[in-house]
């Protein structure tokens, strides 16, 4: 079990579909609607197309900064993620391109619920306090979600910051930004993101392999007392359904 653990951990040193550079230079908490979807293989194309067409001007048009499309590489096959900000929750009252009883709009659903076969849709939170040194952007990231005990947020948001986060410095690894699940998601759930140039990173020695045995055992013993799981996932960036950041088509 602690290898296991450990290994996850190791995961971290990869990519950010999230800007590093716009994150980390956030002193206050913003607010991030995700919706994780799970599209049929013979409809990625359709689906590809009811997004770009009909979601993408919608978004640009209600003036929304970012809009941020990845697709699984590793973890969940056939997933697609699509993240954007939001300002508060009463902007959520304003429904998407799928309301109405328009024909264009049942005609939409008909074609976006042949296509999606699951749909998990929450917001998150983006944490400046516990994010490091910025990293220029890339096309790969892996996503690394902590499913935290109850009642023990406060303790690992503590060891994030005195132990992973300076092993993690230590190593020489920039551009990871933590998120928080405040409504929509499990509670006490972090994720993490890391940008990544390539999947050849992944052949290097782990951000943690330098660590002393002493403090390595420390670690381990403080992830298996606060951490119910560790779920890692790579993602790679869909440039043609994406917008706002740096590196990304505008």
């Amino acid at each position: 079990m602690k290898k296991i653990y450990i290994a996850a951990f190791a995961a971290l040193a990869l990519v950010g579909s999230f800007s590093s550079q716009v994150l980390a230079q956030q002193a206050e908490r913003q607010l991030i609607q995700v919706n994780q979807l799970v599209i049929k293989p013979n409809e990625i194309e359709r689906f590809r197309a009811i997004h770009r067409d009909n979601f993408m001007p919608r978004s640009r048009a209600g003036g929304l900064a970012y809009r941020v499309t990845t697709s699984t590489v590793l973890g969940q096959s056939f997933q697609m993620s699509v993240a954007s900000p939001i300002p508060n929750y009463a902007s959520l009252d304003g429904g998407t391109p799928l309301d109405g009883d328009s024909v264009e709009a049942q005609m939409l659903r008909e074609a976006w619920n042949s296509a999606v076969t699951s749909r998990r849709s929450f917001v998150i939170t983006t944490r400046p306090d516990m994010n490091m040194e910025p990293a220029p952007n890339a096309d790969y990231t892996t996503v690394v979600r902590f499913q935290v005990k109850a009642g023990k947020a406060q303790q690992f948001e503590a060891m994030w910051k005195s132990m992973i986060r300076p092993a993690l410095v230590a190593s020489g690894q920039k551009g990871t930004s933590v998120f928080q699940t405040v409504q929509g998601g499990r509670q006490f759930e972090y994720f993490a993101l890391t940008p990544l140039a390539n999947m050849a990173a992944l052949d290097g020695p782990g951000p943690f392999s330098s660590m002393n045995p002493e403090d390595g055992a420390a670690l381990t013993a403080q992830v298996s007392e606060l951490l119910e799981e560790i779920e890692t996932s790579i993602t790679r960036t869909d440039h043609e359904l994406s917008y706002g950041l740096p590196g990304l088509n505008q």
